[in-house]
């Protein structure tokens, strides 16, 4: 599965389940050993990357979501991040103003 594809949620949570698998394979292996809930995130984070084929783009750590909580933050989310236009766009609609980028 590749990270710039959108992401379909049954296929993620495939994707997600076998990332747990492997973070409990690490854990019984004694290849991790957690202090901390970053570094399980972290390893979460770690096997997500590998199993996108290193690709990051739509992988967070310790984030805020656009529509959570203003200073709510997450472990780890998995999803596309709003660009500015996107985030221009949101604004707009929100107020129910047409943007230019439709004008145009």
């Amino acid at each position: 599965m590749e990270a710039h594809e959108q992401l379909d949620v049954s296929k993620l949570w495939k994707v997600i389940e076998e990332c747990l698998d492997g973070l409990c394979d690490a854990w019984n292996a004694k290849r991790l050993i957690p202090l901390l809930e970053a570094d399980l995130a972290g390893y979460m984070y770690h096997l997500l990357v590998s199993r996108f084929g290193g690709d990051a783009s739509q992988l967070h750590l310790s984030t805020r979501l656009d529509q959570g909580e203003k200073n709510e933050k997450f472990d780890l989310v998995i999803g596309r991040v709003l660009t500015t236009e996107d985030r221009k766009r949101v604004l707009l609609d929100r107020a129910g103003i047409r943007s230019r980028l439709e004008l145009e």
